[in-house]
């Protein structure tokens, strides 16, 4: 039965009444990681799992089962790295500060962490307990090079602390969540395994006849005369934003009058490669009427409004036309050596077109197969915001399960 609960004040603030304030150096032994020397060959490639960072960042769940890099026995001994048995919590205090996981098997890991051994605390209970201190770890962090939380500091870090068996009911609901979660994911990576090579297959007909892409699209330099427009894109990874996002984080001059203006349907193909821009990804206008664009895109529109857009929009997502044009990328005269496509190479480029039926029933298929994708995408998101909610309530002694 879920109640609520009275609260009594502590130097972390209130809590239930019938609850604990703990370091975590009263929850189980505490140690640090090691690195062996990496110029001595006969200290890696061992048997020992030696976690990283990196494969915290991987996980998809709460269990760590393997490492992407270990170490031999001579490499553990000629270290400071420790073995840390099964049900350990692996707290990250170092760059990713705050992410966790709990071992499954035998592990040491690098000096960018601090290792939880429980004792008489529910291992499951803990670990959600510290990813929800995330911020709250983050705050005790120093560093000029880098923010590191020192061993002292980590081991005086205090948590309010239910009775064990609320630990245990806590950690078995979150469990649940997190169950649902690693379901979902797994039918997820199934579905876009599926939806990839459905669309491979589809687009690999070599009967198709061969246009050049100036004779189906028209390109786009109109430029922003009608002043600022309510959206703009900042960058081909992430497609088209509102303007003020833009404004906020990315420009100090609001003047996007040198700009493209683009309308509802209209495809921008990112022709260089920086920092922060992700060469030949192709991107249409869906979600706004206009948009203004910056000119490392080439903007182009279909000239016949018979052809299938969203068959266009399938196709360039397919990676197709990159495939064609890396062929013919050229060195930018830009700084860093940037990798540059110029408007005459993209509109020259030869690519397979089929009958506008063909188009028809592609697009539909794949965009058939995109929704369930899609449905998947949207519950997944969901789960994960009430997971999130339930640690707020859970892990605070608000929402009581006891």
């Amino acid at each position: 039965m879920i109640k609520t609960t009275q609260y009594k004040n502590t130097p972390i603030g209130k809590i239930p009444i019938d609850w604990e304030v703990k370091k975590l150096s009263q929850l189980g032994e505490v140690s640090s990681g090691g690195t062996p020397s990496t110029n001595i060959e006969e200290y890696w490639n061992g048997e020992i799992n030696w976690c990283t960072p990196t494969d915290i960042s991987a996980l998809n769940s709460e269990f760590l089962y393997d490492t992407s890099v270990k170490i031999t026995n001579k490499g553990l001994k000629n270290s400071s790295a420790k073995i840390l048995p099964p049900y350990s919590i692996i707290v990250c205090t170092r760059a990713t500060i705050g992410k966790a996981a709990i071992n499954l098997e035998p592990m040491s890991t690098n000096q960018g962490f601090k290792n939880i051994i429980p004792k008489d605390v529910d291992y499951k209970f803990l670990y959600y307990k510290i990813i929800a201190e995330e911020k709250g770890l983050k705050r005790i962090a120093n560093g000029s090079t880098f923010l590191e939380i020192s061993k002292t500091d980590f081991e005086n870090y205090q948590i309010p602390l239910p009775p064990l068996p609320e630990q245990e009911k806590i950690a078995e609901i979150l469990s649940t969540w997190d169950k649902a979660i690693q379901q979902t994911n797994a039918i997820i990576k199934k579905l876009e395994e599926r939806n990839k090579g459905l669309a491979d297959k589809l687009f690999s007909n070599n009967n198709w006849s061969k246009q050049k892409l100036k004779d189906l699209f028209s390109r786009i330099t109109d430029k922003n005369s009608e002043g600022n427009t309510t959206v703009t894109t900042i960058s081909a990874k992430r497609g088209f934003i509102k303007q003020q996002e833009f404004f906020n984080k990315t420009v100090a001059s609001k003047d996007l009058s040198n700009y493209y203006l683009i309308n509802k349907g209209d495809f921008c193909y990112n022709k260089s490669y920086s920092n922060g821009y992700d060469w030949g990804v192709v991107k249409r206008l869906n979600n706004f009427e206009k948009a203004v664009v910056t000119t490392l895109y080439i903007c182009f529109r279909l000239k016949d409004c018979n052809q299938n857009s969203d068959f266009w929009e399938l196709y360039f997502g397919n990676g197709i036309l990159n495939r064609s044009l890396s062929k013919v990328a050229q060195e930018g005269g830009r700084a860093h050596g940037l990798l540059n496509v110029t408007s005459g190479d993209f509109f020259n480029i030869e690519i397979k077109v089929p009958t506008i039926e063909e188009q028809n029933f592609i697009a539909e298929i794949l965009n058939t197969a995109n929704q369930e994708l899609k449905q998947y995408q949207n519950k997944l998101e969901a789960l994960k915001q009430q997971k999130k909610g339930l640690m707020q309530q859970l892990l605070t002694g608000k929402v009581r399960t006891i």
